[in-house]
C-alpha cells in the first residue's frame, strides 16, 4: 500500500469500532497519513519533525472513535483534519507565538482628558 484509500480507512475504522480498538492496518494507515502530512511542511530539524508527527498521532488515537459514518462518508477528510490540527498542536507546544496575550499594565497610559491609551 503506497498511500491510504478512503474505502479502505472507512472499513479500517468500523472494523475498529466493531472490535473496540484500533487494529494493526488502521494504525498503519495513520503512520502513513502522517508521515504524507510531514512532508509537506518544513521543520527546522529533524526532532521538531518526529515532535510534530507524535503529537499528530497522539491525537489520532485520542480520537479516531469520533467517526460516523452517517455524518459523513468521507474518513480520510476526518481523519487528516485530527492529524493535521494535531500536528499543529504539536508545533505550537514546541515553538509558543512570541507576541504577547496581553497588554502590560505598564503600557496604559492616562491621558490628560481621562480617557486611557493604548
Amino acid at each position: 500500500m503506497i498511500y491510504v484509500k478512503n474505502k479502505e480507512l472507512k472499513r479500517a475504522l468500523m472494523e475498529s469500532k466493531e472490535n473496540g480498538e484500533l487494529t494493526r492496518e488502521a494504525i498503519g494507515m495513520f503512520m502513513l497519513i502522517v508521515e504524507g502530512m510531514s512532508k509537506t511542511h518544513s521543520y527546522r530539524d529533524i526532532e521538531d519533525k518526529e515532535d510534530c508527527m507524535a503529537s499528530g498521532l497522539e491525537d489520532l488515537v485520542k480520537y479516531w472513535n469520533r467517526y460516523s459514518p452517517e455524518k459523513s462518508d468521507n474518513a480520510f477528510a476526518f481523519i487528516s483534519q485530527i492529524a493535521h490540527n494535531g500536528m499543529k498542536k504539536g508545533w505550537k507546544k514546541i515553538h509558543p507565538p512570541k507576541s504577547p496575550k496581553t497588554i502590560p499594565f505598564s503600557r496604559i497610559v492616562r491621558e490628560e482628558n481621562s480617557s486611557y491609551n493604548v
